[in-house]
């Protein structure tokens, strides 16, 4: 949603792209933009405002499963600041212009672990009905809208710096895993409490996805869904629970690619002031509120 979640659209790569392309539209309610070698999705228009604009929430495309690339939403003044920034720290990138639907212009970097960033500015209608009907797929429990990525690295300090001190984020919440090691990172480019997340993965060599959050309107809301996907068949990954850093409630559960899907609402929003809070406990001690409902960390399989 403009001006609040950032977290723009990622590209996948899964072993069936038309497996995975239908669960997200018959169980997860979103909708088939274009097909082709990239299977574009998109959820309803959230607000009249969404009516502004022309672009998907997720791509996907044949191949092992694992992400070629995320974007964050980015203004057109936002972006001559980050190129600034970029070209200032000597860092390399490129910049794109309308390279995929609905983007206007994109600027291409990668984070210190590998793993490719876009910041875009996506195309708006220049003549948009305030009073036009919403168009909506009549699908109930479909998400609003992406809420937050979450990545894997092996070193979340170093990725979560690069995005605060190069590209602008700022850094809501760091749980630490031991002397200067960080566990987990949650970084927002606006007031939402993350939009790109960070958890340790020691073992990875490159920086990629642990999980992609959509943005559900409340529990009742999220009850439905999960009907839906218990009804087709799929299981839940992690149960119902409210996180600690955030403050939001989730559940998890894996598309057949094996991508973990979060669905969540309730996310904290922060005053772009807001310092940085640093927690030294246990990162499974403050993973949850709710004991029981999350498995201890660094024992889930991801991509």
């Amino acid at each position: 949603m403009p001006g609040v979640r950032k977290f723009e659209h990622a590209h996948l790569y899964v072993p069936n792209v038309e497996e995975t392309a239908s669960f997200y539209e018959e169980v997860m309610g979103l909708r088939r933009r274009s097909s082709g070698d990239v299977v574009r999705l998109e959820t309803d228009p959230e607000t009249h405002y969404d009516l502004y604009d022309n672009h998907h929430t997720i791509a996907l495309e044949e191949g092992t499963a694992g992400i070629d690339h995320f974007a964050i939403r980015i203004t057109e003044s936002e972006f001559e600041s980050v190129e600034s920034r970029l070209a200032s720290a000597g860092v390399e990138y490129e910049i794109h212009e309308g390279a995929e639907p609905g983007q206007q212009r994109s600027i291409r970097t990668s984070l210190p672990g590998g793993l490719p960033i876009e910041l875009e500015v996506v195309e708006k209608a220049p003549d948009v009905d305030r009073q036009q009907v919403l168009p909506h797929s009549g699908v109930h429990h479909a998400p609003k809208g992406q809420d937050h990525i979450t990545l894997a690295s092996s070193d979340v300090k170093t990725d979560a710096e690069f995005l605060r001190d190069v590209l602008g984020f700022k850094i809501s919440d760091v749980a630490m895993a031991g002397p200067d090691m960080w566990g987990m990172a949650f970084t927002r480019w606006g007031d939402h409490h993350h939009d790109v997340a960070l958890i340790v993965a020691p073992t990875r060599e490159q920086t990629g996805l642990h999980h992609i959050a959509w943005q559900m309107t409340d529990l009742n809301h999220m009850k439905q869904l999960v009907d839906v996907l218990g009804k087709a068949g799929h299981e839940i990954d992690i149960d119902f629970t409210r996180h600690v850093l955030g403050n939001n409630v989730s559940l998890y559960f894996r598309d057949p690619a094996g991508h973990r899907v979060e669905i969540t609402t309730e996310v904290a929003k922060l005053d772009a002031d807001t310092p940085t809070t640093f927690h030294e406990e246990d990162p499974n001690d403050i993973v949850t509120f709710w004991d029981g409902t999350h498995p201890p960390l660094g024992e889930e399989e991801d991509h």
